[in-house]
């Protein structure tokens, strides 16, 4: 059987093949989460979001009442993904319930690119169906993945498909939207730079003047634009303090081998699959159906993951969208026999954390979450009194060191 052809309707005896197709599997697969874990999110409590996404909905009306990120609101993340906010609630007239219901939409939206996309690349690199369908279950053996966003509006959704989507472009010189996406991934979180630093780092190694040339002044210009408010309102400054110079001057507790264990707390019955598929991702280089940037991805989110930052479950999801890749190319390279149980043994474990998850209770609403003064000014519609409305351990951190940081600058 030509393993390039494979297909899922091959499992259902009397149907024709031709109804079925892995990738219409896998990105209904995904739709049907979104749509189920939304609508048990707004059934069990409509008004929770969860408190990372309830700052960045907050950041959004308060642009939308005038206000300004970084001098009105507290906050690590660089602004792209509070000026993304501030779109959303400008477009529902600043109604928190509309906005919130518009951000789950927009997250929701993104894990469904995001599943597509794996199984698009994988597809594309190998012409192996069965292989990227496994690659795409990947995701889902992290049920946080998959209801990550009925919380609310984050952006590390985002950043993946913009970030994987930069290279896919690169690889196709693209390069005016290349470096946009890379410079919004950066925008989005700090370590959404791999795709800038990977993307010009290949031109140059490779000596593409043009490719570098181009790609780099789409960075700079959409870095301008990004930033553009914030010259223009003379908060650049505390932009600054809190996006680069907060997260280098405090630090995250725990030591590699803490972070390990960690890492496979959160994991758990899905640790030894991610382990799998990591190892064949940092391996990817000496595979001929891989494109050259799966190790370094792999490298990076490592080093963040183990090294800077994991602090909870979404710190997971870029390194996990890398190990799908690995998971993918390591597929393509087994035999029709193994390749078949290798995704079973995926399914499984996507079943098995499924059932897990339904024992300890998927969407844990935070206790206590109400009664802070982020919560109840989101759904009064007023506005902070001071900028430290969130209190993040890290933020915390940093108010030690410089009890003033709400001072305009």
């Amino acid at each position: 059987m030509n393993l390039s052809r494979y297909r899922v309707g091959d499992y259902f005896e009397g149907r024709s093949i031709e109804e079925y197709s892995w990738k219409n599997i896998v990105v209904s697969l995904a739709i049907i989460t979104q749509i189920a874990f939304g609508i048990l999110k707004f059934r069990k409590n409509p008004i929770w979001i969860g408190p990372d996404a309830l700052l960045f909905q907050y950041s959004g009306f308060v642009i939308y009442r005038g206000g300004v990120p970084y001098r009105d609101v507290w906050d690590v993340k660089p602004p792209l993904i509070h000026e993304i906010s501030a779109v959303i609630a400008h477009s529902v007239n600043g109604n928190p319930f509309a906005l919130a219901v518009v951000s789950t939409v927009l997250t929701s939206g993104f894990f469904v690119l995001t599943v597509y996309l794996i199984y698009k690349l994988v597809v594309e690199w190998t012409g192996n169906d069965l292989a990227a369908a496994t690659a795409a279950l990947v995701p889902f053996v992290l049920p946080e993945f998959y209801y990550f966003a009925s919380r609310g509006l984050r952006p590390k959704l985002l950043v993946i498909v913009l970030g994987i989507s930069s290279l896919y472009l690169y690889q196709k010189e693209r390069f005016v939207f290349s470096g946009i996406l890379a410079a919004a991934s950066a925008g989005l979180w700090q370590f959404g730079a791999f795709f800038s630093v990977a993307i010009l780092g290949h031109a140059f190694y490779k000596l593409r003047y043009r490719a570098f040339v181009v790609n780099i002044l789409s960075m700079i210009v959409t870095t301008l634009v990004v930033v553009l408010p914030f010259l223009l309102s003379g908060t650049w400054q505390q932009m600054i303090e809190q996006v680069v110079i907060a997260p280098l001057s405090t630090s995250e507790n725990g030591a590699i081998f803490n972070r390990i264990l960690r890492g496979g707390y959160m994991l758990k019955l899905s640790a030894p699959l991610v382990a799998i598929g990591g190892v064949s991702a940092l391996l990817s280089n000496w595979s001929e159906y891989s494109p050259w940037w799966v190790a370094p991805g792999m490298v990076w989110y490592s080093v963040q993951i183990f090294i800077f930052d994991l602090d909870g479950t979404p710190d997971l999801f870029l390194g996990l969208v890398f190990v799908a890749f690995g998971i993918g190319i390591l597929s393509h390279h087994l035999n029709e026999k193994w390749q078949k149980y290798f995704f079973l043994g995926v399914v499984a474990t996507v079943v098995l954390m499924f059932i897990f998850y339904l024992f300890i209770g998927f969407l844990p609403l935070y206790q206590g979450l109400e009664a802070t003064q982020l919560y109840q000014n989101y759904w009064a519609r007023t506005l902070p009194e001071s900028c430290h409305i969130r209190l993040s351990g890290l933020e915390q951190q940093y108010m030690a060191q410089e009890p003033n940081s709400c001072r305009p600058k």
